[in-house]
């Protein structure tokens, strides 16, 4: 029997190469169905405060790559030019900038995660 992965065995800190991307997929393929379970419990509970500092923080990531790709998604650059941008996020002072808009986009994410729980409106 195969010996379970770990979700920590998936770091973010550097780029992949193309191999370690194909790596990655194929292991991503054979846990798809253990982490779309652990997603369905966790879509039932209300985020934790960590959980929401790293949304936040992932939003103000996403917020200042689009800023430095004048608003282009990910998907549409290149390896190349998204592994420099990427390198550019990595700096400190990207990282200081990051976290400051992190801090200040908090309280609107818990307020999605909030309304979320509540579920959708009804109107009358």
């Amino acid at each position: 029997m195969a010996k379970p992965l770990s979700f920590k065995l998936f770091s973010v800190d550097e780029a992949l190469t193309v191999q370690q991307r194909i790596q990655r997929g194929r292991q991503m393929k054979k846990i798809k169905h253990k982490i779309a379970l652990g997603r369905k419990k966790a879509a039932r509970r209300m985020a934790s405060k960590d959980t929401l500092e790293k949304r936040s923080l992932r939003q103000a990531r996403i917020n200042i790559f689009k800023k430095l790709t004048k608003g282009m998604e990910k998907s549409e650059l290149s390896f190349s030019r998204r592994a420099e941008i990427e390198k550019r996020l990595g700096s400190p002072t990207m990282k200081r900038k990051i976290a400051t808009m992190a801090k200040r986009m908090f309280k609107d994410v818990r307020k999605k995660e909030i309304d979320r729980k509540r579920g959708p409106k009804k109107e009358t």
